[in-house]
């Protein structure tokens, strides 16, 4: 059993060295396969005590295929990303947008009439263009090649280890309780009253996001048996061929969407464990609040690291 996870120096030093040390101190079961950039193996594993150190292999993603591609996408990254593309757009512009606004504007409840000035104000926060014309600056877009490190590295890990389970986990989480291999041999397969299950991947998806059209799968955990690789691979070659840019979005969390939950065929080899969570907090609320604590936000500052652990 493999643990995935992938971190530059930037949310290493905010919070990927949280989750090493989480991960150690828990005594979970397994190994983590920790993709890098902007550091060296030397770097992590001197902040790691030494009788951990064998619980964790390390990938250099700086000298990784991601990289060229990566930079062959500059053209849709915005400039404060690292890209070459301008960090405003033109969709407040765009009166068919502005069109679709007003009607969009009675689905949050607004009951003002309609203002042009406070309605582009509104658009550009909330609604751009998408599909193959996407917006770039469009706020899942704008970070999609950051975001999809985390495929290269599961791909990765697949590629060089072959587990016969991987589960992903964003390194803006804490492992908060020992993780047992049984545990997640139940969630792939089991047996209760009488009733027997069998899945190749789990998500967390969940009636509340799938009823809110700003929100994809919670990608943050997600896992895959070796069933299941041929799952991964698809999402990564969307990522390789540049096909997920023609989609509505083209962060991870959507192309997981697109090929786990919106394929039919494939929605039968998975269970989403957000199944019954009414809410947001769908990792939280699922069978992995017990030993996971995604600290969502904390990437962008939106949370502080005062609440690890809690």
């Amino acid at each position: 059993m493999i643990f995935v996870t992938s971190f530059n120096r930037k949310f290493y030093n905010q919070n990927g060295k949280y989750l090493l040390e989480s991960f150690a101190d828990s005594k979970s079961e397994g190994k983590m396969f920790v993709a890098y950039e902007e550091m060296s193996e030397e770097e992590l594993i001197e902040s790691i005590p030494e009788e951990f150190v064998d619980k964790f292999i390390f990938y250099n993603l700086d000298n990784d295929e991601y990289k060229e591609w990566a930079k062959s996408l500059n053209y849709v990254t915005p400039k404060k990303f690292g890209g070459t593309a301008e960090d405003t757009c033109d969709c407040a512009e765009n009166d068919d947008i502005l069109k679709y606004v007003l009607k969009r504007r009675k689905s949050f409840g607004d009951p003002n009439p309609p203002n042009p000035r406070l309605d582009k104000k509104f658009m550009k926060k909330h609604v751009h263009r998408t599909g193959e014309n996407g917006c770039h600056v469009y706020d899942w877009n704008a970070r999609c090649v950051g975001f999809a490190a985390k495929v290269f590295a599961i791909q990765r890990a697949i590629e060089k280890l072959n587990p016969e389970m991987l589960v992903w986990v964003d390194c803006d989480s804490v492992i908060v309780d020992k993780i047992t291999k049984n545990f997640v041999q139940e969630i792939f397969q089991g047996k209760h009253d009488g009733t027997y299950w069998s899945y190749d991947a789990f998500y967390h998806y969940g009636p509340y996001r799938e009823n809110n059209s700003n929100l994809a799968i919670e990608s943050g955990v997600i896992g895959f048996t070796r069933n299941g690789f041929d799952l991964v691979e698809d999402v990564y070659n969307r990522l390789i061929d540049k096909s997920f840019l023609t989609l509505f979005r083209r962060d991870d969390g959507y192309i997981w969407q697109v090929v786990l939950h919106d394929n039919q065929e494939n929605r039968q080899r998975c269970i989403d464990l957000a199944e019954h969570v009414y809410n947001n907090k769908v990792v939280e609320n699922s069978v992995w609040g017990k030993y996971i604590n995604h600290l969502k936000g904390l990437h962008y500052g939106t949370l502080s690291l005062k609440n690890k652990g809690n």
